[in-house]
């Protein structure tokens, strides 16, 4: 269970908010403020993933009834979620080739 955080805007920083939203698939601006708080602003570059789903339309209900915007922001989402929940190690860092921080 999570806490509950509450933020006032002005209503031309809500529309901008909302029209936001919308662009990167989300139903409602709180949906793209908790993307926005956790995970930072999100880049311009933008890689291609291709995934077949055999299940598409149980996470289309998924992601409409919980309003999570699109499919491709909830697996996005749920990626960066799994990475920070169980990062790598710094050796598994340093065999992928990536920065470690030491």
């Amino acid at each position: 269970m999570g806490r509950k955080i509450t933020i006032t805007v002005e209503d031309r920083e809500y529309e901008q908010l909302s029209e936001k939203a919308k662009e990167m698939g989300f139903a409602r601006v709180a949906g793209l403020v908790r993307f926005l708080t956790i995970n930072g602003k999100p880049s311009e570059k933008k890689n291609l993933l291709l995934v077949p789903v055999n299940n598409y339309e149980e996470l289309r209900c998924y992601v409409e009834q919980k309003k999570l915007g699109s499919v491709e922001t909830f697996a996005s989402f749920s990626m960066e979620k799994e990475m920070s929940r169980y990062p790598l190690t710094a050796a598994q860092k340093r065999r992928a080739g990536l920065f470690v921080d030491e």
